[in-house]
């Protein structure tokens, strides 16, 4: 009667451990431009935001309709 093969799921192949980068702090950024928005863009919506203390609703949606894009400028 012949013996079972016996099967390892232990690869035979050493692993390797993923080095620890470390990060560098990176210097604060000043502020350039104050009025400046931020545009996000999207496919369907575009998001908007100027400083809080320009607007009572700082941050907005536009969706990506021609109507809504005349309204973002």
């Amino acid at each position: 009667m012949a013996q079972p093969v016996k099967t390892s799921t232990v690869s035979a192949l050493p692993s390797k451990a993923q080095p620890v980068r470390k990060r560098s702090k990176a210097p604060a950024l000043s502020i350039a431009y104050p009025s400046a928005c931020g545009i996000d863009i999207g496919a369907t919506s575009h998001f908007v935001a100027v400083p809080g203390e320009r607007d009572d609703e700082p941050v907005r949606e536009f969706l990506s309709f021609t109507a809504d894009l005349h309204r973002l400028v």
